[in-house]
């Protein structure tokens, strides 16, 4: 497979470097969106199913193949997490039209769980982003952000799909839309009973039922060509029973649910872009064990969150932008049976950020950041970027940042074994951005190192009680390579995304673990006319479960192809068919140690919109 990718890559790369051209065409001076969710586009990228899938259980799958972030699962439809340059979970920042919403009890998200609106874009911005976006954001920011709504096409959809392991989903929505407001909603349900068996590794899959239930949408109104005021909501409800380890465990389950709302306000003046945010959300976990109807939980936690924001952005000029970024945030955490209680953490920070335009092609970009919290002792933070822009078609970007990413409340509050004197984990970053667009083709490549400190483990303490300290350094460093081809009017798509990642232990010189080294995806789309065809393939490295990089205990490095085949009946209104086969060649494979992954599977997905 890896010869088969070379070959793609020097093709297209002939290709693309044959219509390069010499002209310069500027820019204005804006790195970074003022509402904070545009991110860095020169490494920023959007995540399409780019193979003609249209039918994903859930986000981790859309994450899996369509990124270059390293993905772990303790089996299907259970809990996961992503990996982004090398940082773990809590060091990827997930955010909802520009607010955090990694738990706080965990600091991070799960994309299993995560259910995604019908009418939301998502994109991905690898590197240190704690300036812009706080805690968390040290390894990259995975966006999600609702679609406008304002003088667009109105529409309704429903869509219904069905999979193996008796997997249904249904989903609705609908957009109203005039040239000065509009309003969306959205429903969408699903369940599985995940009752796979994989008989090469003598392994039946039990306990492993999901259900799921989300509802959300927006509403936004624009007064005049200079303000426009918008609401949004999402909630979300998970049940999850957690597969068995062995026959003869005992079956546990977890019931959470989550609420987000965000009301907006944005004016805009010749010189001043104005925008506020009010933002209340819930979280909320109760575990059972056993599982079954009529048990009672034996513990759990939910955490009220509020956070107003103020940003203002000063525009002088084609030369010089000024920004000034402030929020206040308050959380109110209670639990039982878990120690935590009564908590009450504040925080709030202040940023300044220029954008300076030195010469016509190189833009630079400084900023300063500082953190506020009753909660831990905050780091001041800075970034500094250079972009250098030769070309209409070439970009290039050298960049300085710190980062954090500060102790949760389970981290500081969990008892027994809670410590609240804990130190963020801090983090010191470069990294070089390339990017070429040429002849339909968008080619980018990454380099970076990360040395992060302070870095927070629970460790064993007092017999088998453990407690969260800080303790070793961590360097990463690696790659990140894509190339998005385009041919025949768009109907032929390739989409190539590569990793190389080495992240490691300063103390021990080992790997971390659940790091592969290398990731590649190669996805091949086709249309012709009614008919959609795609193929993904991914190939993830060896990977060690444990802290030693012992080779015997390690997740041996496998690859996947997934096949999707579908059929427009017609485009309006749309009418839509597809069809896939997940792991064609019924590799036997497993993301976390006695969790074996399904072998070969289907699934369909019928959409109607009117």
């Amino acid at each position: 497979m890896l010869r088969v990718v070379a070959v793609i890559f020097v093709l297209l790369l002939s290709d693309l470097l044959m219509g390069q051209e010499d002209t310069i065409q500027l820019e204005a001076v804006e790195f970074l969106a003022l509402s904070r969710t545009g991110g860095d586009q020169l490494k920023a990228y959007s995540v399409k199913d780019s193979a003609w899938q249209h039918q994903t259980q859930h986000f981790f799958d859309l994450l899996q193949y369509n990124t270059s972030a390293a993905m772990r699962s303790n089996g299907l439809g259970m809990v996961s997490s992503i990996s982004m340059r090398g940082g773990t979970a809590q060091q990827t920042s997930f955010l909802w039209n520009g607010i955090p919403i990694n738990s706080k009890l965990l600091g991070q998200s799960d994309p299993n769980i995560l259910a995604i609106p019908e009418f939301a874009e998502v994109n991905i911005v690898p590197g240190g982003n704690s300036l812009l976006h706080g805690s968390g954001a040290i390894g990259g920011v995975v966006e999600i952000n609702n679609q406008n709504v304002i003088d667009t096409e109105s529409r309704a959809h429903i869509k219904l799909r069905a999979a193996s392991f008796e997997t249904v989903q249904a989903g609705s929505g609908f957009t109203l839309s005039k040239p000065n407001s509009g309003l969306q909603f959205f429903v969408n349900a699903g369940s599985a009973r995940n009752n796979f068996t994989v008989p090469a590794a003598q392994y039946v899959n039990q306990n492993g039922e999901t259900y799921f239930l989300m509802a959300g949408g927006q509403a936004a109104h624009r007064f005049n060509a200079k303000t426009t005021l918008s609401a949004h909501f999402q909630w979300s409800e998970e049940e999850r029973n957690f597969i068995l380890s062995s026959a003869g465990a005992t079956p546990t389950a977890r019931h959470s649910n989550q609420l987000l709302t965000l009301l907006r306000l944005q004016h805009r003046t010749t010189i001043f872009q104005h925008q506020w945010d009010l933002s209340y959300s819930r979280e909320s976990y109760e575990y059972f064990n056993p599982a079954g109807e009529n048990a009672l939980p034996q513990n759990g936690d939910h955490v009220n969150s509020y956070l107003a924001r103020y940003d203002v952005q000063l525009n002088l000029g084609r030369s010089l932008d000024l920004k000034l970024l402030s929020q206040l945030s308050k959380d109110f955490a209670e639990g039982f049976n878990t120690g935590i209680s009564d908590v009450n953490l504040g925080n709030g920070h202040a940023a300044l950020q220029a954008d300076y335009r030195i010469i016509n092609s190189i833009l630079s970009q400084s900023a300063i950041r500082k953190e506020f919290s009753n909660g831990y002792a905050s780091p001041l933070l800075f970034l500094q970027r250079f972009r250098w822009t030769p070309y209409n078609t070439y970009q290039l970007q050298l960049g300085f940042s710190s980062n954090f990413r500060a102790p949760t409340i389970n981290d500081m509050f969990w008892q027994p074994g809670g410590n609240p004197n804990l130190s963020p984990e801090y983090a010191l970053q470069w990294e070089l951005d390339q990017k070429l667009s040429i002849a339909q083709a968008d080619l980018k490549l990454s380099i970076y190192y990360n040395s992060i400190e302070n870095m927070i483990r629970w460790l064993p303490t007092q017999g088998d009680i453990w407690t969260p300290v800080n303790t070793h350094r961590v360097v990463s460093k690696g790659l990140e390579a894509s190339l998005e081809r385009r041919f025949w009017k768009n109907k032929i798509q390739i989409l190539t995304m590569y990793a190389f990642t080495d992240a490691r232990n300063q103390e021990t010189g080992n790997l971390l673990t659940y790091t592969p080294q290398h990731k590649l995806n190669v996805n091949l789309a086709l249309q012709h006319n009614k008919w959609r065809f795609g193929v993904q393939n991914m190939y993830l490295s060896k990977q060690y479960t444990h802290t030693d990089s012992n080779p015997d205990t390690a997740i041996n490095a496998y690859g996947l192809t997934n096949l999707n085949l579908g059929y427009v009946f017609s485009q309006k209104p749309l009418k839509r068919l597809t069809f896939g086969i997940n792991n064609l060649f019924n590799t036997q494979y497993q993301m976390m140690p006695y969790r074996p992954m399904p072998g070969i599977n289907f699934t369909s997905q019928l959409i109607f919109e009117i």
